[in-house]
C-alpha cells in the first residue's frame, strides 16, 4: 500500500501542473509579443522577427499536453479517472459474496 500512495499523489499534482501549464502558455505568447512589438527592444530585426513569429505561432495554436495523441492532460482526464475507479469499486462491492450467515 506504501509503494502505491506516491505515485497516487504525483498523478494530480502532474495533470494540475500540466492544466495550469496550457493556462498560462497563451499569456506568455500575448506579453512576449507586446514586448516585442515595442520599439527597440532587440538590436537584431531578425532575432526580433524570429521572437514574433514564434509568440503568435503560441497564440494561434493552443498547447496541448498529452499521452501520446491518446488523450489530453487536464483536469477533466482526472474527473474521468476518478468516475472509473468510483465505478469499478462500485462493481466490485457489489459481487462481493456476503458472509453473515455462517455455512453449516
Amino acid at each position: 500500500f506504501f509503494l502505491i500512495l506516491p505515485a497516487l499523489l504525483e498523478i494530480p499534482a502532474f495533470i494540475y501542473v500540466s492544466q495550469s501549464c496550457m493556462v498560462i502558455v497563451p499569456r506568455i505568447a500575448h506579453q512576449l509579443h507586446n514586448i516585442v512589438t515595442d520599439a527597440g527592444c532587440c538590436s537584431s530585426p531578425d532575432l526580433s522577427r524570429q521572437i514574433q513569429n514564434f509568440s503568435l505561432q503560441l497564440l494561434h495554436q493552443p498547447v496541448r499536453i498529452d499521452c501520446m495523441g491518446l488523450t489530453i492532460l487536464d483536469c477533466s482526464f482526472l474527473t474521468r479517472m476518478a468516475c472509473s475507479v468510483g465505478t469499478y469499486m462500485i462493481y466490485t462491492i457489489q459481487f462481493i459474496p456476503k458472509f453473515s450467515t455462517p455455512y453449516i
